[in-house]
Protein backbone atom coordinates (compact mmCIF):
# COMPACT_ATOMS: atom_id res chain seq x y z
CA UNK A 1 0.00 0.00 0.00
CA UNK A 2 2.74 2.51 0.86
CA UNK A 3 4.85 1.67 -2.81
CA UNK A 4 6.90 4.19 -4.47
CA UNK A 5 4.61 4.36 -7.58
CA UNK A 6 1.06 3.42 -7.33
CA UNK A 7 -0.27 0.77 -9.32
CA UNK A 8 -4.16 0.16 -10.38
CA UNK A 9 -6.78 -1.66 -8.44
CA UNK A 10 -10.30 -2.43 -10.01
CA UNK A 11 -13.18 -1.70 -8.14
CA UNK A 12 -13.94 -4.99 -6.67
CA UNK A 13 -11.11 -5.59 -4.61
CA UNK A 14 -10.56 -8.68 -2.04
CA UNK A 15 -7.36 -9.06 0.11
CA UNK A 16 -6.36 -12.54 1.75
CA UNK A 17 -4.13 -12.08 4.83
CA UNK A 18 -2.37 -14.22 7.08
CA UNK A 19 -0.94 -12.87 10.15
CA UNK A 20 1.79 -14.86 11.79
CA UNK A 21 3.10 -12.06 13.81
CA UNK A 22 2.97 -8.61 14.61
CA UNK A 23 3.96 -5.98 11.91
CA UNK A 24 7.24 -4.54 12.57
CA UNK A 25 7.11 -1.42 10.53
CA UNK A 26 5.07 1.83 10.67
CA UNK A 27 2.46 2.12 7.86
CA UNK A 28 4.24 5.30 6.88
CA UNK A 29 2.31 7.71 3.73
CA UNK A 30 0.38 4.74 2.03
CA UNK A 31 -1.00 5.48 -1.78
CA UNK A 32 -4.78 6.42 -2.41
CA UNK A 33 -6.84 4.35 -4.44
CA UNK A 34 -9.86 6.20 -5.80
CA UNK A 35 -10.94 3.49 -7.98
CA UNK A 36 -12.21 0.83 -5.63
CA UNK A 37 -15.78 0.39 -5.11
CA UNK A 38 -16.07 -2.74 -2.88
CA UNK A 39 -13.42 -4.16 -0.54
CA UNK A 40 -13.24 -7.92 1.33
CA UNK A 41 -10.58 -8.00 3.73
CA UNK A 42 -9.87 -11.93 4.68
CA UNK A 43 -7.76 -12.29 7.55
CA UNK A 44 -6.65 -15.61 9.30
CA UNK A 45 -4.58 -14.95 12.89
CA UNK A 46 -2.07 -17.35 13.73
CA UNK A 47 -1.18 -14.56 16.81
CA UNK A 48 -3.70 -12.66 18.72
CA UNK A 49 -5.96 -10.04 17.50
CA UNK A 50 -3.76 -7.12 19.01
CA UNK A 51 -4.73 -3.46 18.10
CA UNK A 52 -1.44 -3.05 16.22
CA UNK A 53 -2.53 -5.51 13.78
CA UNK A 54 -5.93 -4.21 13.41
CA UNK A 55 -5.39 -0.82 13.37
CA UNK A 56 -3.56 -1.59 10.05
CA UNK A 57 -7.08 -3.11 8.91
CA UNK A 58 -8.32 0.38 9.34
CA UNK A 59 -5.65 2.15 7.83
CA UNK A 60 -6.08 0.14 4.24
CA UNK A 61 -9.66 0.83 4.01
CA UNK A 62 -8.83 4.44 4.54
CA UNK A 63 -6.69 3.95 1.13
CA UNK A 64 -9.75 3.30 -0.82
CA UNK A 65 -11.08 7.15 -0.84
CA UNK A 66 -14.45 6.29 -3.14
CA UNK A 67 -15.05 3.22 -0.97
CA UNK A 68 -19.14 2.29 -0.87
CA UNK A 69 -19.04 -1.12 0.71
CA UNK A 70 -16.33 -2.25 2.87
CA UNK A 71 -16.44 -5.64 4.83
CA UNK A 72 -13.69 -7.80 7.05
CA UNK A 73 -14.04 -11.65 7.87
CA UNK A 74 -11.88 -12.76 10.36
CA UNK A 75 -11.04 -16.55 11.61
CA UNK A 76 -8.92 -17.04 14.86
CA UNK A 77 -7.85 -20.57 15.82
CA UNK A 78 -6.05 -20.65 19.16
CA UNK A 79 -5.68 -22.37 22.38
CA UNK A 80 -7.49 -20.06 26.22
CA UNK A 81 -5.03 -18.11 27.17
CA UNK A 82 -5.67 -17.16 31.05
CA UNK A 83 -6.60 -13.63 29.34
CA UNK A 84 -8.33 -14.00 27.40
CA UNK A 85 -11.50 -12.57 28.03
CA UNK A 86 -9.27 -8.91 28.60
CA UNK A 87 -8.75 -9.41 24.70
CA UNK A 88 -12.03 -10.13 23.47
CA UNK A 89 -12.85 -6.64 25.98
CA UNK A 90 -10.14 -4.86 23.78
CA UNK A 91 -11.20 -5.87 20.50
CA UNK A 92 -14.43 -4.38 21.42
CA UNK A 93 -13.31 -1.23 22.05
CA UNK A 94 -11.00 -1.06 18.83
CA UNK A 95 -13.99 -1.59 17.24
CA UNK A 96 -15.70 1.09 18.89
CA UNK A 97 -12.54 3.38 18.85
CA UNK A 98 -12.08 3.32 15.33
CA UNK A 99 -13.37 5.96 12.87
CA UNK A 100 -13.92 3.89 9.68
CA UNK A 101 -14.30 5.92 6.57
CA UNK A 102 -17.46 3.81 5.34
CA UNK A 103 -19.82 1.70 6.95
CA UNK A 104 -17.74 -1.57 7.32
CA UNK A 105 -19.37 -5.28 8.24
CA UNK A 106 -17.17 -7.26 10.50
CA UNK A 107 -17.60 -11.14 10.79
CA UNK A 108 -15.18 -12.83 13.69
CA UNK A 109 -15.03 -16.38 13.64
CA UNK A 110 -12.92 -17.69 16.37
CA UNK A 111 -12.35 -21.40 17.74
CA UNK A 112 -10.61 -21.63 21.28
CA UNK A 113 -9.36 -24.60 22.32
CA UNK A 114 -9.52 -24.97 26.33
CA UNK A 115 -7.82 -27.92 26.99
CA UNK A 116 -5.91 -26.50 28.82
CA UNK A 117 -7.75 -24.16 30.95
CA UNK A 118 -7.14 -24.41 34.62
CA UNK A 119 -10.64 -22.80 35.89
CA UNK A 120 -13.94 -23.64 35.62
CA UNK A 121 -15.07 -23.02 32.09
CA UNK A 122 -18.52 -21.85 33.08
CA UNK A 123 -16.66 -18.78 34.63
CA UNK A 124 -15.42 -17.63 31.64
CA UNK A 125 -18.84 -18.58 29.87
CA UNK A 126 -20.58 -16.22 32.68
CA UNK A 127 -18.30 -13.16 31.89
CA UNK A 128 -19.46 -13.72 28.06
CA UNK A 129 -22.96 -13.26 28.97
CA UNK A 130 -22.53 -10.73 30.92
CA UNK A 131 -21.24 -8.94 27.98
CA UNK A 132 -23.86 -9.71 26.15
CA UNK A 133 -22.78 -13.22 24.01
CA UNK A 134 -26.15 -15.45 23.90
CA UNK A 135 -25.95 -19.68 23.12
CA UNK A 136 -25.78 -19.89 19.85
CA UNK A 137 -27.81 -23.19 19.98
CA UNK A 138 -24.70 -25.30 18.76
CA UNK A 139 -23.84 -26.42 22.05
CA UNK A 140 -22.96 -30.47 22.66
CA UNK A 141 -20.31 -32.59 24.47
CA UNK A 142 -17.62 -31.65 22.14
CA UNK A 143 -18.91 -27.67 21.74
CA UNK A 144 -19.93 -24.92 23.56
CA UNK A 145 -20.74 -21.82 21.11
CA UNK A 146 -21.63 -18.36 21.71
CA UNK A 147 -22.58 -15.04 19.45
CA UNK A 148 -23.64 -11.52 19.90
CA UNK A 149 -24.26 -9.02 17.06
CA UNK A 150 -23.40 -4.92 18.21
CA UNK A 151 -23.19 -1.49 16.30
CA UNK A 152 -20.44 0.65 17.09
CA UNK A 153 -21.02 4.19 15.21
CA UNK A 154 -21.21 2.98 11.36
CA UNK A 155 -19.77 -0.92 12.27
CA UNK A 156 -21.74 -3.91 12.32
CA UNK A 157 -20.34 -6.74 14.02
CA UNK A 158 -21.36 -9.90 13.90
CA UNK A 159 -18.58 -12.25 16.71
CA UNK A 160 -19.14 -16.05 16.50
CA UNK A 161 -16.81 -17.74 19.79
CA UNK A 162 -16.86 -21.75 19.55
CA UNK A 163 -15.34 -23.51 22.51
CA UNK A 164 -14.30 -26.92 22.01
CA UNK A 165 -11.88 -29.46 24.21
CA UNK A 166 -9.71 -31.00 21.79
CA UNK A 167 -8.95 -33.65 24.44
CA UNK A 168 -12.65 -34.71 24.48
CA UNK A 169 -13.20 -34.46 20.85
CA UNK A 170 -10.76 -36.90 20.34
CA UNK A 171 -11.17 -39.32 23.07
CA UNK A 172 -15.25 -39.54 21.80
CA UNK A 173 -13.97 -40.11 18.13
CA UNK A 174 -12.01 -42.65 19.05
CA UNK A 175 -13.99 -44.51 21.30
CA UNK A 176 -16.68 -44.69 18.35
CA UNK A 177 -13.88 -47.14 16.74
CA UNK A 178 -11.51 -48.57 19.01
CA UNK A 179 -13.94 -50.28 20.38
CA UNK A 180 -17.28 -52.57 19.57
CA UNK A 181 -19.11 -55.10 20.63
CA UNK A 182 -18.30 -58.79 19.27
CA UNK A 183 -22.23 -59.74 20.04
CA UNK A 184 -24.27 -59.32 16.59
CA UNK A 185 -27.22 -56.64 16.48
CA UNK A 186 -29.51 -58.52 13.84
CA UNK A 187 -29.62 -61.91 15.20
CA UNK A 188 -33.18 -62.82 16.24
CA UNK A 189 -31.77 -65.38 18.73
CA UNK A 190 -29.55 -62.29 20.61
CA UNK A 191 -30.86 -61.72 24.22
CA UNK A 192 -31.85 -57.96 24.39
CA UNK A 193 -29.34 -57.58 27.61
CA UNK A 194 -26.25 -60.11 26.40
CA UNK A 195 -23.70 -61.58 29.20
CA UNK A 196 -20.58 -60.43 29.63
CA UNK A 197 -19.50 -63.90 27.93
CA UNK A 198 -21.40 -62.85 24.78
CA UNK A 199 -21.10 -59.28 24.76
CA UNK A 200 -16.97 -58.56 24.77
CA UNK A 201 -14.88 -55.32 24.29
CA UNK A 202 -12.07 -56.17 21.48
CA UNK A 203 -10.03 -54.16 19.53
CA UNK A 204 -11.56 -52.68 15.59
CA UNK A 205 -9.31 -54.43 13.72
CA UNK A 206 -10.31 -51.51 10.93
CA UNK A 207 -9.10 -48.97 13.25
CA UNK A 208 -6.13 -46.52 11.65
CA UNK A 209 -3.12 -45.89 13.46
CA UNK A 210 -3.54 -42.19 13.57
CA UNK A 211 -6.87 -42.93 15.50
CA UNK A 212 -5.03 -44.94 18.23
CA UNK A 213 -2.51 -42.45 18.17
CA UNK A 214 -5.22 -39.55 19.07
CA UNK A 215 -6.77 -41.99 21.49
CA UNK A 216 -3.25 -42.81 23.59
CA UNK A 217 -2.24 -38.83 23.12
CA UNK A 218 -5.24 -38.58 25.09
CA UNK A 219 -4.89 -40.68 27.70
CA UNK A 220 -1.31 -39.79 28.49
CA UNK A 221 -1.72 -35.85 27.97
CA UNK A 222 -4.79 -36.14 30.57
CA UNK A 223 -1.54 -37.91 33.40
CA UNK A 224 -4.01 -40.96 33.23
CA UNK A 225 -0.91 -43.74 32.64
CA UNK A 226 -2.61 -46.41 33.92
CA UNK A 227 -5.71 -45.97 31.39
CA UNK A 228 -2.79 -45.53 28.17
CA UNK A 229 -0.96 -49.20 29.15
CA UNK A 230 -4.20 -51.14 28.90
CA UNK A 231 -4.98 -49.35 25.62
CA UNK A 232 -1.54 -50.29 24.32
CA UNK A 233 -1.86 -54.19 25.43
CA UNK A 234 -5.52 -54.56 23.71
CA UNK A 235 -3.46 -55.66 20.31
CA UNK A 236 -0.32 -55.11 17.98
CA UNK A 237 -0.82 -52.26 16.84
CA UNK A 238 -1.73 -50.26 19.49
CA UNK A 239 1.29 -51.58 21.26
CA UNK A 240 3.47 -50.44 18.57
CA UNK A 241 2.11 -47.07 18.73
CA UNK A 242 2.33 -47.00 22.92
CA UNK A 243 6.05 -48.15 22.24
CA UNK A 244 6.59 -45.22 19.56
CA UNK A 245 5.54 -42.18 21.89
CA UNK A 246 6.98 -43.26 24.67
CA UNK A 247 10.49 -43.74 22.88
CA UNK A 248 9.74 -40.08 21.30
CA UNK A 249 8.09 -37.97 23.67
CA UNK A 250 8.26 -39.61 26.94
CA UNK A 251 11.14 -38.22 29.78
CA UNK A 252 11.97 -39.61 32.51
CA UNK A 253 13.17 -37.32 35.17
CA UNK A 254 14.35 -38.41 38.84
CA UNK A 255 13.37 -36.13 41.41
CA UNK A 256 14.08 -36.67 45.11
CA UNK A 257 14.85 -40.18 44.94
CA UNK A 258 11.63 -40.73 42.68
CA UNK A 259 11.15 -41.16 38.99
CA UNK A 260 8.42 -38.92 37.53
CA UNK A 261 7.61 -39.86 33.78
CA UNK A 262 6.46 -36.56 31.71
CA UNK A 263 5.71 -36.48 28.00
CA UNK A 264 5.70 -33.98 25.28
CA UNK A 265 3.06 -33.22 23.15
CA UNK A 266 4.16 -31.50 18.84
CA UNK A 267 1.78 -29.24 19.53
CA UNK A 268 2.84 -27.12 23.34
CA UNK A 269 5.56 -27.30 24.78
CA UNK A 270 4.17 -28.62 27.82
CA UNK A 271 5.45 -31.53 29.55
CA UNK A 272 2.90 -33.80 31.22
CA UNK A 273 3.31 -35.94 34.01
CA UNK A 274 1.85 -39.73 32.63
CA UNK A 275 0.65 -40.59 35.84
CA UNK A 276 1.70 -44.20 36.39
CA UNK A 277 0.50 -45.32 39.69
CA UNK A 278 0.84 -49.33 39.21
CA UNK A 279 4.34 -50.74 39.27
CA UNK A 280 3.33 -52.56 36.43
CA UNK A 281 2.64 -49.96 34.44
CA UNK A 282 5.94 -48.23 35.68
CA UNK A 283 7.80 -51.15 34.76
CA UNK A 284 6.39 -51.26 30.96
CA UNK A 285 6.92 -47.47 30.49
CA UNK A 286 10.56 -47.81 31.75
CA UNK A 287 11.40 -50.30 29.47
CA UNK A 288 11.21 -47.89 26.43
CA UNK A 289 11.66 -44.69 27.86
CA UNK A 290 14.55 -43.40 26.02
CA UNK A 291 15.08 -39.49 27.38
CA UNK A 292 16.48 -39.51 31.20
CA UNK A 293 17.52 -36.56 33.06
CA UNK A 294 19.57 -36.98 36.14
CA UNK A 295 18.13 -34.78 39.09
CA UNK A 296 18.97 -36.78 42.39
CA UNK A 297 20.21 -40.44 42.50
CA UNK A 298 18.20 -43.03 40.42
CA UNK A 299 16.20 -45.44 42.83
CA UNK A 300 17.55 -48.93 43.68
CA UNK A 301 16.25 -51.99 41.71
CA UNK A 302 15.19 -49.12 38.54
CA UNK A 303 16.13 -50.51 35.21
CA UNK A 304 16.13 -48.91 32.16
CA UNK A 305 16.80 -50.88 29.03
CA UNK A 306 18.28 -48.17 27.10
CA UNK A 307 18.65 -44.64 27.38
CA UNK A 308 19.83 -42.80 24.37
CA UNK A 309 20.07 -39.17 25.66
CA UNK A 310 20.88 -38.57 29.33
CA UNK A 311 21.04 -35.19 30.46
CA UNK A 312 22.80 -34.78 33.98
CA UNK A 313 21.95 -31.22 35.89
CA UNK A 314 24.81 -30.77 37.67
CA UNK A 315 28.22 -33.18 37.93
CA UNK A 316 29.11 -34.18 41.43
CA UNK A 317 29.19 -38.39 41.22
CA UNK A 318 31.03 -40.42 38.68
CA UNK A 319 28.90 -40.61 35.63
CA UNK A 320 28.42 -44.52 35.76
CA UNK A 321 27.17 -43.57 39.10
CA UNK A 322 23.73 -43.40 36.97
CA UNK A 323 23.00 -46.89 36.57
CA UNK A 324 22.13 -47.13 32.63
CA UNK A 325 23.72 -48.98 29.59
CA UNK A 326 26.14 -46.29 29.03
CA UNK A 327 26.95 -47.78 25.58
CA UNK A 328 23.76 -46.41 24.35
CA UNK A 329 23.95 -43.23 24.77
CA UNK A 330 23.50 -40.65 21.78
CA UNK A 331 23.44 -37.55 22.97
CA UNK A 332 25.39 -36.61 26.57
CA UNK A 333 24.40 -33.77 28.11
CA UNK A 334 26.23 -32.07 31.75
CA UNK A 335 24.56 -28.97 32.10
CA UNK A 336 26.73 -27.55 34.91
CA UNK A 337 30.17 -29.15 36.34
CA UNK A 338 31.93 -26.63 38.58
CA UNK A 339 35.22 -25.56 38.33
CA UNK A 340 36.22 -27.95 41.67
CA UNK A 341 34.56 -31.06 39.73
CA UNK A 342 35.68 -29.88 36.02
CA UNK A 343 39.36 -32.34 36.36
CA UNK A 344 37.57 -35.03 37.78
CA UNK A 345 34.38 -34.97 34.96
CA UNK A 346 37.13 -34.77 32.08
CA UNK A 347 39.33 -37.31 33.56
CA UNK A 348 35.68 -39.79 34.19
CA UNK A 349 34.19 -38.70 30.40
CA UNK A 350 37.60 -40.28 28.78
CA UNK A 351 36.84 -43.42 31.07
CA UNK A 352 33.42 -43.83 29.82
CA UNK A 353 32.97 -46.09 27.09
CA UNK A 354 30.42 -44.21 24.80
CA UNK A 355 31.24 -45.66 21.41
CA UNK A 356 27.17 -44.56 20.20
CA UNK A 357 27.81 -41.32 21.06
CA UNK A 358 27.31 -38.58 18.31
CA UNK A 359 26.14 -34.77 20.52
CA UNK A 360 28.00 -33.71 23.65
CA UNK A 361 26.70 -30.39 25.40
CA UNK A 362 28.53 -29.58 28.64
CA UNK A 363 28.21 -26.21 30.95
CA UNK A 364 31.60 -24.68 31.87
CA UNK A 365 33.33 -21.31 32.71
CA UNK A 366 35.31 -19.95 30.02
CA UNK A 367 38.88 -20.71 31.98
CA UNK A 368 37.76 -24.67 32.24
CA UNK A 369 36.86 -24.62 28.55
CA UNK A 370 40.20 -23.50 27.77
CA UNK A 371 41.68 -25.81 30.03
CA UNK A 372 39.59 -28.72 27.72
CA UNK A 373 41.18 -27.36 24.86
CA UNK A 374 44.64 -28.10 25.86
CA UNK A 375 44.36 -31.21 28.07
CA UNK A 376 46.75 -33.39 26.87
CA UNK A 377 46.32 -36.57 26.07
CA UNK A 378 43.07 -34.66 23.96
CA UNK A 379 39.80 -35.36 25.58
CA UNK A 380 37.55 -37.30 22.55
CA UNK A 381 34.80 -35.10 21.16
CA UNK A 382 31.66 -36.78 18.81
CA UNK A 383 30.98 -34.70 15.70
CA UNK A 384 28.19 -32.55 17.21
CA UNK A 385 29.75 -30.51 20.28
CA UNK A 386 28.19 -27.14 22.69
CA UNK A 387 29.45 -25.35 25.28
CA UNK A 388 27.28 -23.62 27.79
CA UNK A 389 29.68 -21.16 29.31
CA UNK A 390 29.13 -18.57 31.74
CA UNK A 391 32.19 -15.71 31.93
CA UNK A 392 32.51 -13.95 34.95
CA UNK A 393 36.08 -12.12 34.50
CA UNK A 394 38.41 -11.64 31.83
CA UNK A 395 40.13 -15.57 31.00
CA UNK A 396 43.64 -16.34 31.00
CA UNK A 397 45.93 -16.31 27.68
CA UNK A 398 44.64 -19.03 25.57
CA UNK A 399 48.32 -20.68 24.47
CA UNK A 400 48.73 -23.69 23.00
CA UNK A 401 45.72 -25.57 22.21
CA UNK A 402 44.79 -29.20 20.17
CA UNK A 403 43.25 -29.54 17.11
CA UNK A 404 40.02 -31.69 16.80
CA UNK A 405 38.93 -32.81 13.71
CA UNK A 406 36.30 -35.18 14.73
CA UNK A 407 33.84 -32.04 15.90
CA UNK A 408 31.90 -31.11 12.43
CA UNK A 409 29.11 -28.75 14.19
CA UNK A 410 29.96 -26.28 17.26
CA UNK A 411 27.58 -23.97 19.04
CA UNK A 412 28.00 -22.19 22.23
CA UNK A 413 25.74 -20.41 23.96
CA UNK A 414 27.64 -17.97 26.30
CA UNK A 415 26.15 -16.05 29.63
CA UNK A 416 29.07 -12.75 30.10
CA UNK A 417 28.51 -11.47 33.80
CA UNK A 418 31.71 -8.99 33.15
CA UNK A 419 32.20 -6.08 30.24
CA UNK A 420 32.50 -7.58 26.97
CA UNK A 421 35.77 -6.93 25.89
CA UNK A 422 37.90 -8.31 22.53
CA UNK A 423 39.78 -9.85 25.47
CA UNK A 424 36.77 -12.29 26.23
CA UNK A 425 35.67 -12.55 22.88
CA UNK A 426 39.18 -14.04 21.08
CA UNK A 427 39.17 -17.25 23.23
CA UNK A 428 36.13 -17.92 21.16
CA UNK A 429 37.47 -17.68 17.69
CA UNK A 430 40.61 -19.26 19.27
CA UNK A 431 37.92 -22.42 20.62
CA UNK A 432 36.24 -22.56 17.16
CA UNK A 433 39.58 -22.59 14.91
CA UNK A 434 40.73 -25.61 17.28
CA UNK A 435 37.99 -27.47 15.55
CA UNK A 436 39.67 -28.22 11.61
CA UNK A 437 36.63 -30.13 10.06
CA UNK A 438 33.90 -28.39 11.95
CA UNK A 439 31.21 -27.23 9.16
CA UNK A 440 28.91 -25.12 10.93
CA UNK A 441 29.33 -22.58 13.86
CA UNK A 442 27.12 -20.64 16.19
CA UNK A 443 27.76 -18.39 19.14
CA UNK A 444 24.57 -17.43 20.78
CA UNK A 445 25.57 -14.35 23.79
CA UNK A 446 23.53 -12.99 26.11
CA UNK A 447 24.93 -10.16 28.18
CA UNK A 448 23.03 -8.50 31.26
CA UNK A 449 23.82 -5.23 32.55
CA UNK A 450 24.02 -1.54 33.61
CA UNK A 451 23.71 0.73 30.66
CA UNK A 452 26.61 3.57 31.24
CA UNK A 453 27.62 6.37 29.34
CA UNK A 454 29.81 4.38 26.40
CA UNK A 455 27.03 2.03 25.46
CA UNK A 456 27.34 2.91 22.12
CA UNK A 457 31.01 2.60 21.92
CA UNK A 458 30.79 -0.64 22.90
CA UNK A 459 27.98 -1.62 20.50
CA UNK A 460 30.56 -0.62 17.98
CA UNK A 461 33.58 -2.11 19.49
CA UNK A 462 31.76 -5.39 19.43
CA UNK A 463 30.52 -4.92 15.55
CA UNK A 464 34.61 -4.08 14.79
CA UNK A 465 36.20 -7.21 16.91
CA UNK A 466 33.37 -9.21 14.40
CA UNK A 467 34.76 -7.07 11.35
CA UNK A 468 37.80 -7.75 11.87
CA UNK A 469 38.33 -11.64 13.14
CA UNK A 470 38.71 -14.31 10.81
CA UNK A 471 36.94 -17.20 11.68
CA UNK A 472 38.08 -20.60 9.78
CA UNK A 473 34.23 -20.96 8.56
CA UNK A 474 31.20 -19.14 8.50
CA UNK A 475 29.84 -18.31 11.89
CA UNK A 476 26.36 -17.04 12.91
CA UNK A 477 26.18 -15.19 15.93
CA UNK A 478 22.94 -13.88 17.92
CA UNK A 479 23.81 -11.80 20.49
CA UNK A 480 21.35 -10.24 22.70
CA UNK A 481 21.81 -7.63 25.11
CA UNK A 482 19.24 -6.28 28.18
CA UNK A 483 20.54 -2.93 29.41
CA UNK A 484 18.88 -1.90 32.53
CA UNK A 485 17.63 1.87 32.79
CA UNK A 486 17.16 2.49 36.03
CA UNK A 487 19.64 4.46 36.84
CA UNK A 488 18.44 7.80 34.66
CA UNK A 489 20.52 6.28 31.58
CA UNK A 490 19.21 9.09 28.49
CA UNK A 491 18.29 6.45 26.30
CA UNK A 492 16.71 8.95 23.88
CA UNK A 493 20.07 9.67 22.67
CA UNK A 494 21.47 6.11 22.59
CA UNK A 495 18.27 5.06 20.02
CA UNK A 496 19.23 7.89 17.78
CA UNK A 497 23.00 6.46 17.85
CA UNK A 498 21.75 3.07 17.46
CA UNK A 499 19.26 3.62 14.42
CA UNK A 500 22.17 5.50 12.84
CA UNK A 501 23.87 2.14 12.20
CA UNK A 502 21.35 0.14 10.99
CA UNK A 503 19.23 -0.85 14.42
CA UNK A 504 15.31 -0.96 14.29
CA UNK A 505 12.06 -1.49 16.70
CA UNK A 506 11.52 -5.06 16.92
CA UNK A 507 8.25 -5.44 17.77
CA UNK A 508 8.54 -3.55 20.99
CA UNK A 509 9.47 0.43 21.34
CA UNK A 510 11.96 -1.05 23.64
CA UNK A 511 13.54 -3.68 21.59
CA UNK A 512 15.70 -2.69 19.11
CA UNK A 513 17.34 -5.08 16.29
CA UNK A 514 20.31 -4.95 13.86
CA UNK A 515 20.95 -8.33 10.73
CA UNK A 516 24.46 -7.72 9.67
CA UNK A 517 26.81 -9.76 6.89
CA UNK A 518 30.23 -8.89 8.20
CA UNK A 519 32.83 -11.32 6.47
CA UNK A 520 31.79 -14.79 6.81
CA UNK A 521 29.68 -13.61 9.87
CA UNK A 522 26.58 -13.43 9.71
CA UNK A 523 25.34 -11.02 12.97
CA UNK A 524 22.04 -10.88 14.76
CA UNK A 525 22.15 -8.09 17.24
CA UNK A 526 19.38 -7.68 19.88
CA UNK A 527 18.96 -4.86 22.48
CA UNK A 528 16.23 -4.76 24.64
CA UNK A 529 15.97 -1.68 27.48
CA UNK A 530 13.95 -2.12 30.98
CA UNK A 531 14.17 -0.68 34.28
CA UNK A 532 14.48 -2.61 37.16
CA UNK A 533 12.83 0.20 39.62
CA UNK A 534 9.40 0.37 37.67
CA UNK A 535 6.31 -2.02 38.12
Amino acid sequence: MSTTSSFSLPEDVTFNFVVKKEPLDDFGFPNTFPKVKRFVAKVNFWTPMTAEVLHRLSAIIKCFTDLEIAKIIINSDHCWRSHGFNEIVKFHEWLRDTNFSVPVNVNVSENVDISYLSENPQSMYDKLKSFGYKDDGSMNLCNTGFVIEKEYGNVKLIHHISHYDSFVCRLKVCKLFFFHSSTPSTSASTPPHPSPSTATMTTNPQLKNHLIRELIDTTRLKSDGDATVPLALTGKEPFSVFTYLIKARAHAHSLRGDIVIKCSSPNTSLLVPLGLKTEASRCLVFRFVRDLIVDSPLPKGLHFEKITNLTVRRYAKPLTSVRIPWTDIEILKVSDIPDTSSGSFFKDYINTSLPNLRKLEIGLTLKRCIKLMRMNPPVPLPEDVTFLINVRKDPTDFGFANTYPSVKHFEATVQVWTDLTAELLEPLSTIIKCFTGIETAKLVLSHDHHSGRKEFEKVCNFHEWLRNTKFSVPVEIEFTEKFDLAYNFDVTSLYTQLKSIGFEEDDFVFHLIVKKDLGNTKLVHRIEHYDSFSD
